[in-house]
Protein backbone atom coordinates (compact mmCIF):
# COMPACT_ATOMS: atom_id res chain seq x y z
CA UNK A 1 0.00 0.00 0.00
CA UNK A 2 1.63 3.37 -1.19
CA UNK A 3 0.80 6.18 0.84
CA UNK A 4 2.05 8.41 -1.84
CA UNK A 5 -0.09 11.61 -2.10
CA UNK A 6 -1.53 10.96 1.67
CA UNK A 7 1.00 13.17 3.12
CA UNK A 8 2.26 15.54 0.67
CA UNK A 9 0.90 18.63 2.00
CA UNK A 10 2.18 18.23 5.04
CA UNK A 11 5.24 20.16 6.78
CA UNK A 12 6.87 18.63 10.32
CA UNK A 13 9.59 20.21 12.03
CA UNK A 14 12.44 18.08 13.33
CA UNK A 15 14.81 19.20 16.41
CA UNK A 16 16.85 17.28 19.07
CA UNK A 17 15.60 17.34 22.07
CA UNK A 18 18.00 14.73 23.56
CA UNK A 19 21.78 13.44 22.27
CA UNK A 20 23.18 15.19 19.71
CA UNK A 21 23.15 14.11 16.19
CA UNK A 22 24.63 14.66 13.02
CA UNK A 23 23.62 15.81 9.81
CA UNK A 24 24.66 12.26 8.29
CA UNK A 25 23.07 10.39 11.09
CA UNK A 26 19.62 11.75 9.78
CA UNK A 27 19.69 12.67 5.81
CA UNK A 28 18.31 8.83 4.94
CA UNK A 29 15.68 9.58 7.15
CA UNK A 30 15.14 13.28 5.79
CA UNK A 31 15.26 11.95 2.76
CA UNK A 32 12.59 9.38 3.11
CA UNK A 33 10.11 12.24 4.35
CA UNK A 34 10.99 14.42 1.01
CA UNK A 35 10.67 11.61 -1.26
CA UNK A 36 6.92 11.50 0.17
CA UNK A 37 6.31 15.16 -0.01
CA UNK A 38 6.97 15.92 2.95
CA UNK A 39 8.15 19.26 3.99
CA UNK A 40 10.83 19.45 6.51
CA UNK A 41 11.79 22.46 8.92
CA UNK A 42 14.38 22.10 10.61
CA UNK A 43 14.81 23.74 14.10
CA UNK A 44 17.38 26.52 14.55
CA UNK A 45 19.54 23.88 17.03
CA UNK A 46 19.21 20.83 15.44
CA UNK A 47 22.64 19.60 15.10
CA UNK A 48 23.92 21.97 18.28
CA UNK A 49 26.39 20.35 20.80
CA UNK A 50 26.38 20.96 24.49
CA UNK A 51 28.91 17.83 25.80
CA UNK A 52 27.23 14.90 24.70
CA UNK A 53 23.52 17.04 24.50
CA UNK A 54 22.18 18.23 21.08
CA UNK A 55 22.59 21.90 22.45
CA UNK A 56 22.18 23.39 25.90
CA UNK A 57 18.52 22.19 27.82
CA UNK A 58 17.47 25.92 27.00
CA UNK A 59 18.55 25.90 23.33
CA UNK A 60 16.63 22.41 22.84
CA UNK A 61 13.54 23.62 24.63
CA UNK A 62 14.04 27.15 22.15
CA UNK A 63 13.58 24.43 19.65
CA UNK A 64 10.44 23.15 20.56
CA UNK A 65 8.96 26.63 21.20
CA UNK A 66 10.58 27.60 17.50
CA UNK A 67 8.82 25.30 15.89
CA UNK A 68 4.95 25.31 17.54
CA UNK A 69 5.58 29.52 16.48
CA UNK A 70 5.40 28.14 12.58
CA UNK A 71 2.13 27.76 11.48
CA UNK A 72 3.17 25.75 8.55
CA UNK A 73 4.46 22.89 10.76
CA UNK A 74 1.49 19.92 11.42
CA UNK A 75 3.94 17.51 13.39
CA UNK A 76 7.14 17.84 15.61
CA UNK A 77 9.59 15.23 14.86
CA UNK A 78 12.70 14.27 16.96
CA UNK A 79 15.58 13.24 15.34
CA UNK A 80 16.59 10.72 17.44
CA UNK A 81 16.29 9.57 21.47
CA UNK A 82 19.55 8.36 23.45
CA UNK A 83 19.51 10.83 26.83
CA UNK A 84 18.39 14.02 27.58
CA UNK A 85 14.76 14.85 27.19
CA UNK A 86 13.70 14.74 30.28
CA UNK A 87 15.79 17.92 31.59
CA UNK A 88 13.19 19.26 29.40
CA UNK A 89 10.19 19.05 30.82
CA UNK A 90 10.00 21.60 33.51
CA UNK A 91 11.28 24.43 30.65
CA UNK A 92 8.45 23.29 27.81
CA UNK A 93 5.47 25.96 27.67
CA UNK A 94 2.61 22.89 27.68
CA UNK A 95 0.20 25.05 27.64
CA UNK A 96 1.37 26.49 24.38
CA UNK A 97 1.61 23.45 23.00
CA UNK A 98 -2.06 22.33 23.71
CA UNK A 99 -4.12 26.03 22.27
CA UNK A 100 -1.44 24.72 19.05
CA UNK A 101 -1.55 21.25 19.05
CA UNK A 102 1.14 19.52 16.96
CA UNK A 103 1.31 15.34 17.75
CA UNK A 104 5.01 14.08 18.83
CA UNK A 105 6.95 11.50 16.22
CA UNK A 106 9.79 9.59 19.11
CA UNK A 107 11.02 6.98 20.34
CA UNK A 108 12.65 5.45 23.13
CA UNK A 109 14.34 8.87 25.31
CA UNK A 110 11.86 10.60 23.73
CA UNK A 111 8.71 8.37 25.55
CA UNK A 112 9.03 10.90 28.73
CA UNK A 113 8.38 14.13 26.78
CA UNK A 114 5.48 12.23 24.96
CA UNK A 115 3.83 11.37 28.32
CA UNK A 116 4.42 14.68 29.75
CA UNK A 117 2.97 15.98 26.30
CA UNK A 118 -0.59 13.66 26.89
CA UNK A 119 -0.86 14.30 30.40
CA UNK A 120 0.00 18.55 30.08
CA UNK A 121 -1.47 18.89 27.41
CA UNK A 122 -3.86 16.24 25.99
CA UNK A 123 -1.64 16.05 22.79
CA UNK A 124 -0.95 12.73 21.04
CA UNK A 125 2.04 10.90 19.78
CA UNK A 126 3.73 8.30 17.49
CA UNK A 127 6.18 6.19 19.34
CA UNK A 128 8.91 4.93 16.63
CA UNK A 129 10.45 5.41 13.54
CA UNK A 130 13.36 7.71 14.24
CA UNK A 131 15.53 9.22 12.07
CA UNK A 132 18.89 7.97 12.44
CA UNK A 133 17.39 3.87 12.03
CA UNK A 134 13.94 3.03 11.10
CA UNK A 135 12.54 5.49 8.81
CA UNK A 136 13.94 3.79 5.84
CA UNK A 137 12.71 2.05 2.84
CA UNK A 138 13.67 -1.59 3.87
CA UNK A 139 11.70 -0.95 7.06
CA UNK A 140 8.71 -3.27 6.29
CA UNK A 141 5.83 -0.75 8.83
CA UNK A 142 6.79 2.11 6.29
CA UNK A 143 3.75 2.56 4.90
CA UNK A 144 1.84 1.85 7.85
CA UNK A 145 3.96 4.54 9.53
CA UNK A 146 2.72 7.48 7.09
CA UNK A 147 -0.76 6.01 6.70
CA UNK A 148 -1.02 6.62 10.65
CA UNK A 149 0.47 9.79 10.27
CA UNK A 150 -2.04 10.82 7.87
CA UNK A 151 -4.77 9.79 9.88
CA UNK A 152 -5.73 7.19 7.74
CA UNK A 153 -4.68 3.77 9.90
CA UNK A 154 -6.85 3.26 12.78
CA UNK A 155 -6.52 -0.11 12.19
CA UNK A 156 -3.59 -3.14 13.11
CA UNK A 157 -4.15 -6.54 13.03
CA UNK A 158 -2.01 -10.30 12.10
CA UNK A 159 -2.05 -9.26 8.55
CA UNK A 160 0.22 -6.44 8.73
CA UNK A 161 2.37 -8.39 11.54
CA UNK A 162 2.28 -11.68 9.81
CA UNK A 163 6.09 -12.64 10.56
CA UNK A 164 5.72 -11.76 14.34
CA UNK A 165 5.72 -14.32 16.74
CA UNK A 166 3.05 -13.62 18.78
CA UNK A 167 1.96 -15.09 22.19
CA UNK A 168 -1.06 -14.92 23.98
CA UNK A 169 -0.31 -14.70 27.66
CA UNK A 170 -3.41 -14.10 28.62
CA UNK A 171 -6.75 -14.02 26.58
CA UNK A 172 -9.08 -10.97 26.47
CA UNK A 173 -10.28 -7.53 25.63
CA UNK A 174 -10.09 -4.21 26.75
CA UNK A 175 -11.30 -0.24 25.74
CA UNK A 176 -8.89 2.45 26.90
CA UNK A 177 -6.31 4.88 25.93
CA UNK A 178 -3.52 3.68 24.62
CA UNK A 179 0.00 4.71 26.27
CA UNK A 180 3.65 3.30 25.57
CA UNK A 181 7.03 3.30 25.03
CA UNK A 182 10.04 2.46 26.95
CA UNK A 183 9.71 0.66 30.20
CA UNK A 184 12.36 2.65 32.31
CA UNK A 185 12.13 5.90 30.46
CA UNK A 186 8.44 5.53 31.74
CA UNK A 187 9.20 4.71 35.40
CA UNK A 188 12.06 7.88 35.32
CA UNK A 189 8.60 9.65 35.76
CA UNK A 190 7.07 8.16 38.37
CA UNK A 191 6.54 10.63 41.27
CA UNK A 192 6.84 13.38 38.67
CA UNK A 193 3.95 16.30 37.61
CA UNK A 194 4.69 14.49 34.16
CA UNK A 195 3.42 11.17 34.78
CA UNK A 196 -0.21 10.71 33.28
CA UNK A 197 -3.03 10.34 35.93
CA UNK A 198 -5.76 8.40 33.02
CA UNK A 199 -7.37 5.42 33.77
CA UNK A 200 -7.89 2.08 31.88
CA UNK A 201 -4.43 2.10 29.88
CA UNK A 202 -3.47 -0.03 27.14
CA UNK A 203 0.46 -0.17 27.63
CA UNK A 204 2.75 -0.98 25.09
CA UNK A 205 6.24 -1.69 26.15
CA UNK A 206 9.84 -2.29 25.11
CA UNK A 207 13.19 -1.99 26.67
CA UNK A 208 16.68 -2.41 25.28
CA UNK A 209 20.02 -2.42 27.43
CA UNK A 210 18.20 -3.52 30.32
CA UNK A 211 19.05 -6.85 32.09
CA UNK A 212 16.29 -9.32 33.25
CA UNK A 213 15.97 -8.17 36.68
CA UNK A 214 16.26 -4.43 36.14
CA UNK A 215 12.96 -5.13 33.96
CA UNK A 216 11.62 -6.90 36.33
CA UNK A 217 12.54 -4.48 39.01
CA UNK A 218 10.33 -1.62 36.75
CA UNK A 219 7.62 -3.82 36.32
CA UNK A 220 7.44 -3.54 39.94
CA UNK A 221 7.65 -0.40 40.52
CA UNK A 222 4.83 0.08 38.28
CA UNK A 223 2.73 -2.27 40.25
CA UNK A 224 3.91 -0.69 43.53
CA UNK A 225 2.94 2.64 42.09
CA UNK A 226 -0.38 1.49 41.56
CA UNK A 227 0.03 1.94 37.43
CA UNK A 228 -1.16 -1.17 37.01
CA UNK A 229 -4.05 -1.45 38.89
CA UNK A 230 -4.92 1.42 35.99
CA UNK A 231 -4.00 -0.90 33.46
CA UNK A 232 -6.73 -2.83 31.30
CA UNK A 233 -4.30 -4.46 28.81
CA UNK A 234 -1.01 -5.24 27.80
CA UNK A 235 0.91 -4.95 24.98
CA UNK A 236 4.58 -6.04 24.74
CA UNK A 237 7.31 -5.43 21.99
CA UNK A 238 10.87 -6.83 22.41
CA UNK A 239 13.08 -6.32 25.59
CA UNK A 240 16.85 -6.83 23.95
CA UNK A 241 19.73 -7.42 26.40
CA UNK A 242 23.23 -7.79 24.80
CA UNK A 243 21.51 -8.24 20.66
CA UNK A 244 19.74 -11.02 22.77
CA UNK A 245 15.31 -11.09 23.05
CA UNK A 246 14.91 -11.48 26.72
CA UNK A 247 11.87 -13.78 27.62
CA UNK A 248 10.27 -11.36 30.48
CA UNK A 249 6.91 -14.00 30.03
CA UNK A 250 7.20 -15.50 33.97
CA UNK A 251 8.50 -11.83 35.14
CA UNK A 252 4.49 -10.97 33.40
CA UNK A 253 2.76 -13.72 34.84
CA UNK A 254 4.72 -12.99 38.69
CA UNK A 255 3.54 -8.69 38.35
CA UNK A 256 0.47 -8.41 35.94
CA UNK A 257 -2.98 -9.58 37.33
CA UNK A 258 -4.29 -12.49 36.14
CA UNK A 259 -7.46 -10.86 34.90
CA UNK A 260 -5.38 -8.35 32.31
CA UNK A 261 -5.17 -9.08 28.54
CA UNK A 262 -1.59 -9.61 27.31
CA UNK A 263 0.29 -10.55 24.00
CA UNK A 264 3.79 -10.97 23.82
CA UNK A 265 6.54 -10.81 20.82
CA UNK A 266 4.91 -7.53 18.49
CA UNK A 267 7.58 -6.72 16.95
CA UNK A 268 8.49 -2.96 18.45
CA UNK A 269 11.89 -2.36 19.88
CA UNK A 270 15.00 -1.23 19.70
CA UNK A 271 15.40 -2.53 16.08
CA UNK A 272 15.29 -0.82 12.33
CA UNK A 273 12.02 -3.00 11.02
CA UNK A 274 10.10 -1.59 13.74
CA UNK A 275 6.73 -1.08 13.87
CA UNK A 276 5.59 2.66 15.29
CA UNK A 277 2.68 2.98 17.16
CA UNK A 278 0.16 5.71 18.30
CA UNK A 279 0.26 7.13 22.12
CA UNK A 280 -2.44 9.24 23.73
CA UNK A 281 -5.31 7.86 22.00
CA UNK A 282 -8.81 5.67 22.89
CA UNK A 283 -8.02 2.70 21.64
CA UNK A 284 -9.29 -1.34 21.86
CA UNK A 285 -7.34 -4.02 22.21
CA UNK A 286 -8.59 -8.03 21.24
CA UNK A 287 -5.58 -11.12 21.96
CA UNK A 288 -7.64 -13.37 19.81
CA UNK A 289 -7.64 -12.95 17.08
CA UNK A 290 -5.18 -10.27 17.83
CA UNK A 291 -6.30 -6.47 16.50
CA UNK A 292 -5.99 -3.04 17.42
CA UNK A 293 -7.86 -0.10 16.57
CA UNK A 294 -7.69 3.46 17.62
CA UNK A 295 -8.96 7.03 16.85
CA UNK A 296 -7.02 9.09 13.84
CA UNK A 297 -4.06 10.89 15.38
CA UNK A 298 -3.97 13.54 12.54
CA UNK A 299 -6.80 14.43 10.51
CA UNK A 300 -6.32 14.78 6.89
CA UNK A 301 -4.57 17.97 5.96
Amino acid sequence: MSTTGMTEKMTVGVFSPGEAVTPERIQAGLEVLQRRGIRVVQAPNLFARHRFYAGTVAQRVDDIHFLLKQDSVQVLYASRGGSGGLQLLPHVDFEWWRKRPRPLVGFSDVTALQWALWEKAGVPSISGMTLTTQLREENPFLDFFFSLLSGKATHLDSTLIADASLTVLQAGEAHGVLLGGTLSMICSLLGTPYFPRTENLILFLEDVNEPLYRIERFLMQLKLAGVLDRTVALLLGQFLWQGKSLNIEEAVREFVPGNLPVVAGFPYSHVPHSCPLPLGVPARLKTEPFSLTWEPIVANW
